[in-house]
């Protein structure tokens, strides 16, 4: 199927369903929660967050970070990891058609690890982001 979307068995307690499975806002499971969450448009070069969650509930993430700036394209990989007091990163399989077009930094405040990033130029960018939680 050209969908994007994956078909499985599945089956979890009393659950169970053959074909595709589709959630409408995030999924959890036990630990883990998976969710897409909302496209950020900027036109400035000054650091923004791209995303933030609670660090008292999630100790982890990892994200499929993707921009768009015209016929510019950028992807990217980061797993996020904090101790409650500081938060680390690391940023690989990154892919462009032709040039960056933003770097990321990570934080803690006001209780949230924070994803920020700074797009490279002025020019409209727009970015979209999956995400998976693990829980303290």
């Amino acid at each position: 199927s050209d969908s994007g979307f994956g078909y499985a068995d599945f089956k979890a307690g009393d659950i169970e369903s053959t074909g595709q499975i589709t959630a409408v806002g995030p999924l959890s499971l036990q630990n883990l929660r998976m969710d897409a969450t909302a496209t950020l448009t900027t036109t400035a070069t000054t650091e923004v967050n791209l995303d933030t969650f609670p660090l008292l509930s999630y100790r982890s993430a990892k994200y499929h970070i993707q921009a768009s700036q015209g016929t510019n394209y950028h992807a990217c990989e980061v797993m996020v990891i904090h101790n409650s007091t500081n938060a680390y990163f690391s940023q690989f399989g990154d892919i462009y058609t032709n040039t960056s077009l933003f770097t990321l930094s990570v934080d803690t405040n006001s209780g949230n690890v924070r994803l920020r990033v700074t797009p490279a130029s002025t020019s409209s960018t727009s970015f979209k982001l999956s995400r998976n939680l693990l829980t303290v």
